[in-house]
């Protein structure tokens, strides 16, 4: 009767331990901030970091240019994208392996030539063609030179009709339309930087 007696004891502590354990995770779990989010740590400097998103935000009005279909804009903003472009001063990535370095310069270059062929378009139709060009070129270049954010590649299936698809870069997941349909855009890829 003993042996039953104690057994009890033991169970009736052990349970009594574990309800207080567990309440007070549950009290302190209450007072706790929200994790926030590790920082992102960049290897490359503040200065190269300054200028890949002030190329990003050339980019990202020129597509805002596009939506509106503002002819005037579209060429100013190419134009602030191109001297942005020449701004880019790919060195600092000198330093990296695997080739790194080679294909940003091969990138930089192509997307040179597609700002160049964007500003020498008659009319927004070809514009916008060679804006889904450019947009492909630039998303490569974004890969090689970024190493902070996240970013969403976006597709219009039907962009320049049926199966023929145009894409764009967004910092949203919902992004208008730079070719001239409405509803028309879904996130094909999210691209996140660092790589983990």
């Amino acid at each position: 009767m003993k042996k039953v007696l104690l057994i009890y004891v033991v169970l009736i502590a052990a349970i009594a331990i574990w309800w207080l354990v567990a309440e007070n995770e549950n009290s302190n779990n209450g007072d706790k901030p929200p994790k926030e989010k590790a920082l992102t740590v960049s290897k490359h400097s503040s200065e190269f970091n300054e200028s890949v998103e002030k190329l990003l935000g050339n980019y990202y009005n020129t597509t805002e240019s596009f939506v509106k279909g503002d002819m005037a804009a579209i060429d100013q903003n190419i134009n602030k994208l191109k001297t942005a472009l020449d701004g880019l001063n790919l060195d600092e990535l000198k330093k990296d392996t695997a080739g790194i370095y080679d294909n940003a310069v091969f990138m930089k270059e192509s997307t040179r030539g597609s700002v160049e062929q964007l500003l020498s378009d008659p009319d927004l139709q070809a514009k916008r063609k060679s804006f889904n060009q450019l947009s492909d070129n630039f998303l490569h270049l974004i890969n090689s030179v970024n190493d902070t954010g996240q970013f969403y590649w976006m597709e219009c299936m039907t962009a320049f009709g049926e199966g023929s698809s145009g894409f764009w870069l967004s910092s949203k997941e919902k992004s208008e339309n730079p070719y001239g349909q409405k509803d028309c855009g879904s996130v094909r890829k999210t691209i996140n930087v660092p790589k983990k």
